[in-house]
Protein backbone atom coordinates (compact mmCIF):
# COMPACT_ATOMS: atom_id res chain seq x y z
CA UNK A 1 0.00 0.00 0.00
CA UNK A 2 1.14 3.40 -0.60
CA UNK A 3 0.26 5.78 1.84
CA UNK A 4 0.98 8.85 -0.24
CA UNK A 5 -1.26 7.70 -2.93
CA UNK A 6 -3.89 7.07 -0.54
CA UNK A 7 -3.87 9.92 1.06
CA UNK A 8 -4.09 11.83 -2.15
CA UNK A 9 -7.19 9.76 -3.60
CA UNK A 10 -8.75 10.84 -0.03
CA UNK A 11 -8.26 14.22 -0.41
CA UNK A 12 -9.34 14.39 -3.91
CA UNK A 13 -12.73 12.36 -3.03
CA UNK A 14 -12.74 14.80 -0.08
CA UNK A 15 -13.23 17.98 -1.95
CA UNK A 16 -15.08 16.48 -4.53
CA UNK A 17 -17.65 16.24 -1.85
CA UNK A 18 -16.96 20.17 -1.11
CA UNK A 19 -15.91 18.58 2.89
CA UNK A 20 -12.60 20.44 4.46
CA UNK A 21 -10.73 19.04 6.61
CA UNK A 22 -12.65 20.08 9.47
CA UNK A 23 -15.94 19.25 8.17
CA UNK A 24 -15.11 15.51 7.65
CA UNK A 25 -13.05 15.53 10.70
CA UNK A 26 -16.21 16.26 12.31
CA UNK A 27 -18.80 13.96 9.85
CA UNK A 28 -15.98 11.23 11.11
CA UNK A 29 -15.70 12.01 15.23
CA UNK A 30 -12.10 12.75 14.47
CA UNK A 31 -9.84 15.92 14.60
CA UNK A 32 -9.23 18.14 10.99
CA UNK A 33 -5.25 16.59 11.92
CA UNK A 34 -6.06 13.34 11.48
CA UNK A 35 -7.62 13.49 7.93
CA UNK A 36 -4.74 15.97 7.42
CA UNK A 37 -2.13 13.10 8.95
CA UNK A 38 -4.21 11.25 6.18
CA UNK A 39 -4.13 13.06 3.14
CA UNK A 40 -0.26 13.59 3.68
CA UNK A 41 0.25 9.44 3.87
CA UNK A 42 1.61 9.79 7.02
CA UNK A 43 -0.87 7.68 8.35
CA UNK A 44 -3.69 5.63 7.05
CA UNK A 45 -7.14 5.66 8.31
CA UNK A 46 -8.03 3.62 11.12
CA UNK A 47 -9.96 0.09 10.31
CA UNK A 48 -12.86 1.22 12.89
CA UNK A 49 -12.97 4.37 10.52
CA UNK A 50 -12.63 3.06 7.12
CA UNK A 51 -16.52 1.91 6.73
CA UNK A 52 -17.77 5.21 7.58
CA UNK A 53 -15.23 6.97 5.52
CA UNK A 54 -16.07 4.95 2.53
CA UNK A 55 -19.66 5.98 3.24
CA UNK A 56 -19.35 9.75 3.63
CA UNK A 57 -16.56 9.87 0.63
CA UNK A 58 -19.31 7.46 -1.80
CA UNK A 59 -16.71 4.74 -2.96
CA UNK A 60 -15.53 1.62 -1.67
CA UNK A 61 -13.22 0.65 1.47
CA UNK A 62 -11.51 -1.14 -1.31
CA UNK A 63 -11.05 1.39 -3.84
CA UNK A 64 -9.67 4.26 -1.08
CA UNK A 65 -7.14 1.06 0.09
CA UNK A 66 -5.74 1.13 -3.59
CA UNK A 67 -5.85 4.85 -4.17
CA UNK A 68 -8.77 4.77 -6.69
CA UNK A 69 -7.50 1.75 -9.04
CA UNK A 70 -9.25 -1.08 -9.24
CA UNK A 71 -8.24 -4.46 -8.23
CA UNK A 72 -7.66 -8.05 -9.75
CA UNK A 73 -11.02 -8.33 -10.10
CA UNK A 74 -10.45 -6.10 -13.29
CA UNK A 75 -10.70 -8.37 -15.86
CA UNK A 76 -12.38 -7.87 -19.00
CA UNK A 77 -15.78 -8.64 -20.12
CA UNK A 78 -17.02 -9.13 -23.51
CA UNK A 79 -19.98 -7.24 -24.58
CA UNK A 80 -21.19 -10.31 -26.65
CA UNK A 81 -21.83 -12.35 -23.79
CA UNK A 82 -23.96 -10.03 -22.54
CA UNK A 83 -25.54 -10.20 -26.01
CA UNK A 84 -25.82 -14.00 -25.31
CA UNK A 85 -27.59 -13.55 -22.07
CA UNK A 86 -30.20 -11.70 -23.10
CA UNK A 87 -30.59 -14.22 -26.79
CA UNK A 88 -30.55 -17.24 -23.80
CA UNK A 89 -33.42 -15.11 -22.15
CA UNK A 90 -35.25 -15.16 -25.02
CA UNK A 91 -34.50 -18.79 -25.79
CA UNK A 92 -35.78 -19.73 -22.95
CA UNK A 93 -39.34 -19.38 -23.63
CA UNK A 94 -39.08 -21.29 -26.84
CA UNK A 95 -37.65 -24.38 -24.95
CA UNK A 96 -39.79 -24.72 -21.97
CA UNK A 97 -43.24 -22.53 -23.70
CA UNK A 98 -44.54 -19.26 -22.77
CA UNK A 99 -47.09 -20.65 -20.25
CA UNK A 100 -44.02 -23.09 -18.33
CA UNK A 101 -43.81 -22.05 -14.44
CA UNK A 102 -40.05 -22.13 -15.21
CA UNK A 103 -40.46 -19.63 -17.65
CA UNK A 104 -42.84 -17.31 -16.00
CA UNK A 105 -40.66 -17.24 -12.81
CA UNK A 106 -37.36 -16.57 -14.26
CA UNK A 107 -39.42 -13.67 -15.94
CA UNK A 108 -41.49 -12.58 -12.76
CA UNK A 109 -38.58 -12.46 -11.24
CA UNK A 110 -36.39 -10.40 -13.52
CA UNK A 111 -39.77 -7.80 -13.62
CA UNK A 112 -40.18 -7.84 -9.85
CA UNK A 113 -36.28 -7.10 -9.28
CA UNK A 114 -35.83 -4.86 -12.15
CA UNK A 115 -39.12 -3.12 -12.06
CA UNK A 116 -39.78 -3.54 -15.46
CA UNK A 117 -41.33 -5.49 -17.80
CA UNK A 118 -38.35 -7.44 -19.64
CA UNK A 119 -40.41 -9.11 -22.53
CA UNK A 120 -41.41 -5.73 -24.00
CA UNK A 121 -37.64 -4.75 -23.25
CA UNK A 122 -36.37 -7.68 -25.28
CA UNK A 123 -39.05 -7.27 -28.73
CA UNK A 124 -37.47 -3.32 -28.76
CA UNK A 125 -34.39 -2.47 -30.28
CA UNK A 126 -33.82 0.90 -28.33
CA UNK A 127 -35.00 -0.95 -25.04
CA UNK A 128 -32.17 -3.73 -25.43
CA UNK A 129 -29.60 -1.28 -25.93
CA UNK A 130 -31.19 -0.13 -22.55
CA UNK A 131 -30.32 -2.80 -21.14
CA UNK A 132 -27.25 -4.06 -22.62
CA UNK A 133 -26.30 -0.20 -20.95
CA UNK A 134 -27.37 -0.97 -17.56
CA UNK A 135 -25.36 -4.50 -17.31
CA UNK A 136 -22.27 -2.68 -19.09
CA UNK A 137 -22.61 -0.32 -16.30
CA UNK A 138 -22.80 -2.91 -13.70
CA UNK A 139 -19.89 -4.62 -14.73
CA UNK A 140 -17.64 -1.21 -14.80
CA UNK A 141 -19.08 -0.46 -11.61
CA UNK A 142 -17.78 -3.71 -10.51
CA UNK A 143 -14.34 -3.29 -12.14
CA UNK A 144 -14.25 -5.05 -14.89
CA UNK A 145 -12.78 -3.77 -18.32
CA UNK A 146 -14.82 -2.88 -21.76
CA UNK A 147 -13.68 -2.38 -25.12
CA UNK A 148 -15.76 0.67 -26.30
CA UNK A 149 -15.47 -0.49 -29.61
CA UNK A 150 -16.79 -3.81 -29.22
CA UNK A 151 -19.77 -1.65 -26.94
CA UNK A 152 -20.19 0.15 -30.21
CA UNK A 153 -21.12 -2.71 -32.50
CA UNK A 154 -24.07 -4.03 -30.24
CA UNK A 155 -24.67 -0.28 -29.03
CA UNK A 156 -25.66 2.12 -31.69
CA UNK A 157 -27.09 4.98 -29.48
CA UNK A 158 -24.54 7.81 -29.03
CA UNK A 159 -26.43 8.75 -26.06
CA UNK A 160 -25.66 5.30 -24.31
CA UNK A 161 -22.36 4.87 -25.47
CA UNK A 162 -21.91 8.21 -23.56
CA UNK A 163 -22.62 6.88 -20.66
CA UNK A 164 -20.78 4.07 -20.83
CA UNK A 165 -17.87 6.11 -21.53
CA UNK A 166 -18.06 8.36 -18.78
CA UNK A 167 -18.66 4.79 -16.78
CA UNK A 168 -15.34 4.16 -17.76
CA UNK A 169 -13.61 7.11 -16.54
CA UNK A 170 -14.99 7.71 -13.96
CA UNK A 171 -14.97 4.04 -12.41
CA UNK A 172 -11.72 2.86 -14.23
Amino acid sequence: MNTIEIGKYIRELRKRKGYTQSELGEKLSISFQTVSKWETGATLPDSSILLNLSERLDISVDKILLAGKTTGRNKGIKISKIVDGFNHLVQLKDCFGEHSQFYQGAIEGINQSMNMDIETHLRDEEHIEVLYTEVILQYIIEGYRIDVVEVESYVKSPKMIEIIINYIKKYN
